[in-house]
């Protein structure tokens, strides 16, 4: 049996440590991964997004809509995500909110036409035909292209 000095084990455990510290640095760098400090946070935002996308298909509107709001609290600019959360609401019938997000959708990405297509419809209080809000053409999840 070997018997270490009390001094060494601190030492040899605060090499260790910092050894694989260095190591995962480098594996990260070395796959082009960011770390979630920076371009995670953009991952988690586009992973939320991308679950809402596939709630929303399965038409169930609230799970989908607290992914969108998810994928907005990290990513406060995704216009894209503030749209699908309106095409939410209106689905379950909360056309204010609906017209809230859509308006959003349209401040962050003034070329959204499909925001202002909503917006503008004669139909309804608001202008929004839950209908159409059901059959939006393009909800497709992120990063998938």
């Amino acid at each position: 049996m070997i018997m270490y000095r009390k001094w060494v084990n601190p030492m040899f455990r605060a090499v260790c440590l910092g050894l694989i510290a260095a190591a995962v640095a480098l594996f990260f760098s070395a796959c082009g991964s960011t770390s979630p400090a920076t371009g995670g946070r953009q991952a988690d935002a586009e992973a939320h997004y991308n679950q809402g996308v596939a709630y929303y298909k399965d038409k169930d509107y609230d799970r989908a809509i607290a992914e969108f709001t998810e994928a907005i609290r990290i990513d406060p600019n995704d216009a894209e995500a503030y749209f699908r959360r309106g095409a939410g609401y209106g689905s379950t019938g909360d056309y204010d909110q609906a017209v809230k997000d859509f308006t959003e959708a349209i401040m962050i990405n003034p070329n959204d036409a499909d925001a202002k297509n909503f917006l503008n419809r004669p139909r309804g209080r608001r202008g929004v035909n839950p209908k159409d809000l059901r059959t939006k053409t393009s909800c497709q999840p992120k990063g998938l292209g």
